[in-house]
Formats: structure tokens, sequence, C-alpha cells
């Protein structure tokens, strides 16, 4: 068990140093980061409002562009990390005036439409990607 974790640890360190994935390093990378930083500004630490808002910039680009389901990694999507995204957006409309309240309405529509719903595993196809590494086949 501890060698596939090691061998684990390995891949998500190599893959979170991809900048060509969009946002750079991933939705999980740059959702996450962004949210604790968000954290951090709503406790007072300023330090890291700019890049709060550089980070939230390109997530919003990103959702505007591509749909809901960003990348974690190359070719491989799960909807929590693009929720913690979502939910990082939304934090910055709370804490500064609001920017990101179409970006945020036009992904809820088309999750409602259902023009973009995920696969009914967690790990969901990219579009850039025939079928998401790992992922299991559909029966």
């Amino acid at each position: 068990m501890g060698q596939w974790r090691r061998l684990d640890n390995r891949w998500a360190v190599s893959a979170r140093s991809d900048p060509a994935l969009r946002p750079a390093y991933g939705v999980f990378y740059v959702g996450w980061g962004s949210w604790l930083r968000g954290k951090a500004i709503a406790l007072g630490d300023t330090t890291q409002t700019a890049r709060f808002h550089s980070d939230t910039a390109a997530l919003a680009a990103e959702f505007d562009r591509s749909g809901p389901f960003l990348d974690a990694y190359p070719g491989q999507a799960w909807p929590v990390d693009s929720v913690v995204a979502s939910a990082t957006l939304r934090l910055h409309d709370r804490l500064f005036p609001p920017r990101y309240q179409a970006t945020l309405h036009a992904g809820q529509k088309r999750r409602v439409r259902g023009s973009t719903r995920p696969p009914a595993c967690s790990l969901t196809r990219s579009a850039r990607s025939s079928r998401a590494h790992g992922a299991p086949r559909s029966r």
C-alpha cells in the first residue's frame, strides 16, 4: 500500500507542475489554494489579496471558456474540485465588490439544462481527452 501511495504522490506532484493546464496547474491546485487564500483574507491577512484576485480571475475565465467541470490534472476532472473553485468565486464576491455573478449563473444554467453532466463515476472526462485516465469504463 505504501508503494502505491508514494507513486500516487509522485504523479500528483508531477501533474501539478504542468503550467499548460487551464487554469495553470489545474483547478484542484488553484481552486483549493484560492479558497484558503480567501479565508485568510477574511481573517485579515491582506498579503494574499493580489494572488487571490489573479487566481479567481483565471478560474472565472476558464469556467466561461470550458464549462462547469475543469481539469484537475491533464485530461482528468473531479466535480468536487470545480465546486470548490465555484465557492471561491462566491467567496470573492462576498469579500470584494461582486464580479463573478454572471460566470456562476451561466454555470448553473448549463448544469440545469443538462448540457454538461458528469458521468456516474467521480472521475469525469475532460473535453480535451477521449477517456479519463484510470476511470472505470461504462457498463
